[in-house]
């Protein structure tokens, strides 16, 4: 089973795009207005890793076999996964040379995922160096169940 975020798409008040408002006034990255959303997207960056993780433990790589793309966060953990198993792939990479393998056409939306995942990566180190795999779990359980009980 795949880890879908079920991150509601957010559209920019201005231009109308939609990008995820993972911090307080961010700027939307195609029309740099900044965005005060309601908070519900400041998670974003905590779940996407988690995400990751589950799939890299449950398939053995961080983009599972079948995932389907249905919202703009499934394109973003598209984007996050295959990055992230590019990098295991070519270890001497890092996120800009991945980035070039993603091959995006539009340069904004290029900085706002490398944002994206700098940030996961930064996450995912310190997961890795201060979590232990228990606490990891319990952590990702909890988000999973919490959506259930919705």
């Amino acid at each position: 089973m795949t880890y879908h975020l079920q991150t509601p798409d957010y559209l920019c008040s201005n231009c109308k795009r939609a990008f995820i408002p993972f911090k307080k006034d961010i700027r939307c990255p195609w029309c740099n207005e900044i965005e005060n959303s309601s908070g519900e997207y400041y998670g974003f960056i905590n779940e996407l890793t988690y995400s990751m993780r589950v799939h890299k433990r449950m398939y053995g790589k961080y983009r599972p076999p079948a995932w389907l793309l249905s919202s703009y966060a499934d394109y973003i953990q598209e984007y996050t996964y295959t990055t992230f198993d590019y990098l295991v792939s070519n270890p001497d990479k890092d996120i800009e040379s991945a980035m070039k393998f993603l091959n995006f056409d539009d340069e904004k939306e290029s900085c706002y995922v490398q944002k994206i995942l700098c940030l996961v990566n930064e996450k995912d180190k310190k997961l890795s160096k201060n979590g232990s795999l228990r606490s990891f779990i319990k952590k990702c359980l909890n988000i999973i169940l919490g959506r259930f009980s919705n």
